[in-house]
């Protein structure tokens, strides 16, 4: 359940059930038997135009930790340290260095991964088998706070190729694709990912702008 309102000093929050006026409407009392009732708890309150997910606290405040989706590529059709697509659409809350939106890999040094790197309006697709960089496409530069991108990467062994908002693919045709375990959405990312997935085959050229229209 969430709701909206001003908070400044004095404010509260008013939550109540109604019966849908079976009783008489909002202003009905219910007297409870000790067991049966109504119980509302992990109240949350933030900013924004959604709720966003529970965090857990006791007496003081937390950051949120990046919410991240993993999956076990054992789980996914086709073989993902073979070929494969990546793609991810997000709005950008603010430019972030060595930030990973999604990613196949075993670890950092087995990864192929759309993100920013060490410039944080970067926007790329790296490939690195072995702690050793495979393939290295630079997408743009100037990534701002606020925007949305579409981005989608496919790849196989020679054969990498990345676009960005539909424009014309940047490509690397040296490199070899690494050994890789699990699929991971949003593992470090400092943005609203809004749609992201994972396609069993390498695209063609046309295909990956298609894609990233």
């Amino acid at each position: 359940m969430t709701f909206g309102g001003s908070v400044g000093v004095g404010s509260y929050f008013d939550c109540r059930l109604s019966d849908g006026g079976a009783l008489g409407g909002l202003g009905d009392t219910y007297l409870g038997d000790g067991t049966s009732g109504l119980y509302l708890g992990y109240a949350q309150v933030e900013t924004g135009d959604r709720a966003s997910s529970y965090v857990v606290t006791t007496t003081a405040s937390v950051l949120r930790a990046a919410d991240a989706i993993p999956m076990p590529t054992s789980a996914m059709p086709g073989d993902a340290s073979v070929r494969g697509t990546l793609f991810v659409e997000f709005s950008l809350t603010a430019p972030v260095g060595s930030q990973r939106l999604i990613d196949v890999r075993t670890d950092t040094s087995n990864i192929v991964v759309i993100g920013s790197g060490s410039n944080a309006a970067q926007l790329r697709c790296d490939a690195t088998a072995g702690g050793v960089s495979q393939a290295s496409l630079v997408l743009t530069a100037g990534m701002v706070a606020g925007a949305t991108y579409r981005a989608a990467a496919s790849y196989r062994a020679n054969d990498f190729a990345a676009s960005l908002n539909g424009a014309a693919v940047v490509t690397d045709t040296a490199g070899a694709v690494p050994a890789v375990t699990t699929l991971n959405i949003g593992a470090g990312a400092n943005c609203i990912i809004k749609r992201a997935a994972w396609l069993a085959r390498d695209l063609t050229d046309a295909e990956t702008m298609a894609l990233a229209a």
